[in-house]
């Protein structure tokens, strides 16, 4: 990123040839620090690659649609020259999610004839009851203490939408890359399309860092 950069965009080090050495390394130290803490803030303080489900609506809902969008937002309208085509068909998993109890399931997308119109994630569910017949265990994800998946209503995101349909585009990696328009930037790894295989990202460690374009573009 230093030296080859994302769309004419690189990570600043402080090179400036109008400063002394001691300035250059105070302003590139403080890039590499911001970056670092701003890594921390999006995604390595929760363990987690895949975004998550945070953007909570009333009455303490989840909405399983935030995976479109979260505060009012709609990834897959995020644009750009390198705009990957958005796939209505597209059906994909979350890899990872936090930790915290009853923290929501791993996002998922998928066309409305699969998926239909969706629920939310009930965080409040006890969903250990081995004394049931049959049992019932929180099995959706490892370390699971609580919640599950309620599709009994029909739950809204802030942007208004009840299906995760072209909804593949939820932010990955440690500074959460979002929207077709970022995961279609002339990649440093030629041999994913990331267009096609997005959840790449959190599927192998090699790839994680690759978002770090989208924050150089921040600071340009």
């Amino acid at each position: 990123m230093v030296t080859n950069g994302v769309a004419g965009y690189k990570f600043y080090v402080g090179d400036d040839v109008g400063l002394s050495a001691e300035e250059n390394a105070k302003v590139g130290l403080i890039g590499l620090a911001s970056f670092i803490a701003q890594s921390k803030k999006e995604s390595t303080m929760y363990d987690a690659c895949d975004e998550n489900n945070w953007d909570i609506i009333v009455d303490g809902k989840y909405p399983l649609s935030n995976a479109c969008g979260q505060l009012g937002q709609s990834y897959q309208d995020y644009g750009g020259e390198y705009k990957c085509p958005v796939d209505p068909i597209m059906e994909i998993v979350a890899t990872t999610n936090a930790k915290w109890y009853g923290v929501p399931g791993p996002y998922f997308c998928g066309p409305k004839s699969k998926t239909g119109s969706t629920g939310y994630w009930d965080y409040t569910y006890n969903c250990n009851k081995p004394w049931k017949s049959p049992p019932e265990f929180c099995d959706i994800y490892a370390g699971q203490r609580a919640g599950r998946y309620d599709n009994t209503i029909v739950a809204a995101n802030k942007n208004g939408r009840t299906d995760v349909e072209w909804c593949c585009w939820w932010g990955r990696g440690v500074i959460q890359k979002t929207g077709p328009g970022n995961y279609g930037a002339n990649a440093a790894y030629p041999v994913v399309n990331f267009c096609n295989k997005p959840d790449a990202i959190c599927k192998s460690a090699k790839y994680l860092w690759i978002l770090m374009g989208c924050w150089i573009f921040l600071l340009a």
